[in-house]
């Protein structure tokens, strides 16, 4: 949800920007690809992260005084990081952990013990930290997220989360109460739609890859600039004037405008 939602409106005023003659910063680079949370913090909300290096972590010391010193600057960036989404103890509790696990990642690497990771169990291990993390975020209150993470590790607890439940249109909702009286259909289509989000994150190009030849966003030096390297000696799809593409995009402007008046706020547009 917050992926999707927040990527794709940053691609939005990356483009009114570009209309414009003005080329903003690239803010996401396939975040879910990421092998480690370092590697994820130079995918995610790259401008939030370039501002608290640049205006917290290197202010603070920065990586100038050993080790302990640096771990410590790290954890306190991220642990401000945030308290800057929110005052709320949810939003602490997140940042603390994502300073945790940065500070856990690069005293691995640092380790004499260090053994470099197989690609699938990297990527397997950081989505499920990343994903345990999001749970205090999305979550109303410490007890709500409590209660989730009970549901998921099979304590007592409870795994449903009102915010994931898919809505559906009045007719599907009617057809499926009928099809599936008493069964929670909303959460198994909810489910059905996080694993096609995440198949999407995995296998599809992503915009700066599509758009690579535009030149659509400006890349931040130390940061991923979201472009997929060659796959099988070839670099995939890349967007090209069509009409089919003209065609696609006419019918998406069409439903856009069928819907003007229903109300969807921007989950990330509170911060």
């Amino acid at each position: 949800q917050i992926y999707f939602d927040f990527s794709a409106y940053s691609d939005m005023a990356i483009g009114l920007g570009r209309m414009f003659g003005i080329q903003m910063p690239i803010n996401f680079a396939s975040p879910y690809r990421s092998l480690s949370i370092v590697d994820f913090w130079r995918r995610w909300h790259i401008t939030l992260s370039r501002f608290l290096r640049d205006y917290l972590y290197i202010p603070l010391g920065g990586n100038r005084h050993g080790p302990a010193r640096r771990y410590l600057n790290v954890f306190v960036t991220m642990l401000l990081g945030g308290i800057w989404h929110g005052a709320g103890f949810t939003f602490i509790l997140w940042g603390a952990l994502h300073g945790l696990l940065i500070v856990a990642c690069q005293g691995w690497r640092a380790s004499r013990f260090h053994v470099p990771l197989p690609a699938t169990v990297a990527w397997l291990l950081t989505t499920a930290t990343v994903i345990l993390a999001w749970v205090p975020f999305r979550a109303a209150d410490i007890a709500t997220a409590g209660r989730i993470y009970a549901g998921l590790f099979g304590v007592a607890g409870d795994l449903h989360a009102p915010a994931l439940d898919y809505a559906p249109s009045a007719t599907l909702e009617t057809i499926l109460g009928a099809l599936l009286p008493g069964a929670a259909w909303n959460v198994w289509l909810s489910l059905a739609a996080g694993v096609a989000g995440l198949a999407a994150c995995l296998c599809l190009p992503n915009v700066q890859t599509l758009f690579r030849r535009y030149g659509v966003g400006l890349p931040t030096r130390g940061y991923a600039d979201g472009i997929e390297p060659p796959a099988l000696g070839r670099l995939g799809p890349a967007w090209r004037p069509h009409p089919v593409a003209a065609v696609t995009i006419g019918l998406l402007l069409a439903a856009c405008i069928l819907k003007l008046n229903d109300v969807s706020e921007f989950i990330y547009f509170r911060f």
